[in-house]
């Protein structure tokens, strides 16, 4: 599944995110769904509003999905890099390479 997700994020809905919950807290695919949406969560954060992350109303009723997720996030976010003009990169745990916002 991985593989994927990695290839194409769209195939995440959110009927999975909402089965995944119901897994025990540590679970792989807990984790591997949480670590799919570090990219488009940060991106849509540095929008200021101009874009909606797509797992926004799961964000807020999933308590664990928030949990994983921030969980991802913060290792995406200690990995920053910042290029000065060029903006800042960030680590995707997912596809285990930078990207811009």
């Amino acid at each position: 599944m991985m593989p994927l997700l990695i290839k194409d994020r769209d195939l995440l809905k959110p009927t999975h995110i909402r089965d995944a919950a119901e897994l025990p807290m540590g679970h792989a695919i807990r984790s591997l769904f949480a670590n799919a949406c570090v990219e488009e969560y940060i991106l849509a954060l540095r929008s200021s509003g101009k874009k909606v992350f797509k797992f926004q109303t799961e964000l807020k009723e999933i308590h664990s999905f928030s949990s994983d997720l921030l969980e991802s996030v913060g290792r995406s976010i200690i990995r920053v890099r910042n290029d000065g003009y060029y903006g800042t990169e960030f680590w995707d745990p997912l596809a285990k390479e930078l990207f811009k916002a």
